[in-house]
C-alpha cells in the first residue's frame, strides 16, 4: 500500500495560501478590488480549512515553524489590502449610484 506522507499534502495546502497571497497582491497593484476582495475570502478559507485538516500539534510543530513566522509577518499588510478593496469598492459603488441619479434625473428632465 502506498501511503502518502501527510506533510506533502499540508505542504500543497501551504503552497496554494501563499500563491492565494501573491495573487492578491498583483491584484492589488493593479487595483483590481473586487478581484483583491474575492481572494482575501479565498485565501481566508483556504487558510480555515488547513489548519482544520492540519492541525497544530507536535508531528507539525516543525513545519509550522519554519511557516507560520513568514504568515504572520504579512498578515497586516493583507489585511490592510483588504480594508483599501472594500473601501474602494464602496467608493466606487457609491460612485456609480450618483451617476445613475443624475442620469435619471436628466432624463426626467
Amino acid at each position: 500500500m502506498n501511503e502518502q506522507d501527510p506533510n506533502s499534502n499540508a505542504e500543497t495546502s501551504w503552497v496554494s495560501i501563499e500563491l492565494c497571497t501573491r495573487a492578491m497582491k498583483a491584484a492589488a497593484q493593479s487595483e483590481d478590488w473586487e478581484q483583491v476582495l474575492n481572494l482575501a475570502s479565498d485565501r481566508h478559507e483556504k487558510l480555515r480549512r488547513h489548519f482544520e485538516q492540519f492541525p497544530v500539534s507536535s508531528d507539525s510543530a516543525d513545519f509550522y515553524q519554519r511557516r507560520l513566522t513568514g504568515l504572520l509577518r504579512g498578515e497586516k499588510d493583507l489585511q490592510h489590502l483588504a480594508s483599501n478593496a472594500r473601501r474602494a469598492t464602496m467608493h466606487d459603488g457609491l460612485a456609480s449610484n450618483k451617476n445613475h441619479r443624475a442620469m435619471a434625473a436628466y432624463l426626467k428632465s
